[in-house]
């Protein structure tokens, strides 16, 4: 956490009257709900110039449990053959490749997109 975001969240805890001290160092907990590894289906699409497609990405805890709580960020790693247009969709547009990433706090899970 950034110094001026710590001292924000200490002001704003004081202001609402929690009690929190802005002289002592705050304390980050982490988030209960580790996960492991991302992973994304399905792991390989064939499409068409033009088509759209959906991918779906998971959070897997411990023991491959399913987080589903957790929103994935979408990238591309060939813009000439993908684009990422949001919520787990890419548009073919191109001939050729791509790898298409979904992130999710830090971790990336990878498929593969072919268009002909």
């Amino acid at each position: 956490m950034s110094p001026r975001l710590r001292l924000l969240t200490v002001l704003l805890l004081a202001s609402a009257g929690l009690g929190c001290d802005p002289t002592k160092p705050l304390r980050v907990i982490d988030d209960p709900r580790p996960i492991r590894r991302v992973v994304v289906r399905p792991d390989t699409i064939v499409a068409a110039v033009g088509d759209t497609v959906q991918y779906d990405a998971a959070a897997l805890a411990a023991g491959d449990r399913e987080a589903s709580e957790f929103t994935a960020t979408w990238t591309v790693g060939n813009p000439g053959a993908a684009r990422a247009v949001g919520a787990g969709r890419v548009v073919a547009t191109g001939v050729g490749t791509s790898e298409i990433f979904a992130t999710i706090r830090g971790l990336r899970g990878r498929a593969v997109l072919v268009v002909r």
